[in-house]
């Protein structure tokens, strides 16, 4: 099991998970990705993309992005059922398991171990931030009701969990304020 968590420098700041520093850890060859909570699936297609995925498939809970072709509307505690075990080679839930309840998360670390042939990442932001749509209505995000966070993550949590943990961002006064997690597992 990971013992440490590392931090890591990244170009950019925090908010775009760093494929970069992901693609560091992944197995070479990987061809074929899952982005869960993919929103539009434009992010995970920019960052992939470029790495060799030649098939992704995007999954989102939210109706509004059903006029995309290429989004399948499903619940991630359904994918594993809906896919199978060793679907993909790479699983990837960015800026997503603060949306679920933490009993949900914890299952969802689990069966994305499953579902990935070799490859899985999570990121989030690190701890609880603040976002509610009700609260901010004037931002682009305001109109997906998926959009709350429900809970927050720290990096002991996925350690506990078999995955590795880099951080990136602000590290204030010893506190992860401003830190964003990225969490990964690799299949043997």
């Amino acid at each position: 099991m990971p013992e440490k968590t590392e931090w890591v420098e990244l170009p950019g700041g925090a908010y775009i998970p760093a494929p970069d520093l992901v693609w560091r850890h992944a197995p070479p060859g990987c061809k074929t990705l899952l982005d869960v909570g993919g929103g539009s699936g434009t992010v995970g297609e920019s960052q992939w993309i470029k790495y060799g995925i030649e098939t992704i498939t995007v999954i989102d809970v939210w109706e509004g992005y059903r006029d995309k072709p290429w989004i399948r509307r499903l619940d991630a505690r359904f994918a594993l059922k809906q896919f199978g075990e060793d679907a993909f080679d790479v699983v990837q839930c960015c800026d997503m398991i603060e949306h679920v309840p933490k009993e949900v998360g914890r299952q969802l670390l689990e069966d994305f171990k499953q579902l990935a042939r070799r490859f899985v990442v999570f990121t989030t932001p690190t701890g609880y931030t603040e976002q509610d749509p009700e609260k901010h209505p004037d931002e682009p995000w305001s109109n997906n009701p998926h959009q709350k966070h429900v809970c927050g993550w720290l990096p002991d949590e996925f350690l506990a969990a078999g995955y590795d943990v880099y951080m990136n961002g602000r590290n204030e006064r010893g506190t992860y304020a401003g830190a964003y997690t990225h969490a990964m597992f690799t299949k043997e």
